[in-house]
């Protein structure tokens, strides 16, 4: 796991997307000073400090982990039970109004 990852920003020519001219760099470093080094070697390659308005590092304290898998199936099927729910409650109406205009026989 990387203990340091690094955030470049260049500003200009957004189309207003969502993290546009941000990119994200996992840094090979287990100390500051080696992360410190390891930026000045990205913005160099990204093209220089006149291509990156701005630089910041965040330090990795640990991972969260997060069961994506079992997160979309229960949005998937909460979502399922709501439309089966919705579909009923359709069905339930037009059984009234039909019940109200010809009656039960």
């Amino acid at each position: 796991m990387y203990k340091y990852i690094l955030e470049l920003y260049q500003e200009g020519g957004c189309d207003y997307t969502i993290g546009c001219g941000t990119v994200i760099v996992y840094l090979e470093a287990d100390t500051s000073e080696e992360a410190f080094k390891e930026t000045e070697k990205e913005i160099e390659d990204c093209g220089g400090e006149d291509f990156v308005n701005r630089a910041s590092i965040f330090e990795v304290k640990g991972k969260v982990d997060f069961d994506f898998e079992a997160y979309k199936y229960r949005k998937c099927l909460a979502r399922e039970k709501e439309i089966a729910s919705q579909e009923k409650a359709r069905d339930l109406a037009e059984r009234d109004r039909l019940i109200a205009l010809y009656g039960r026989d």
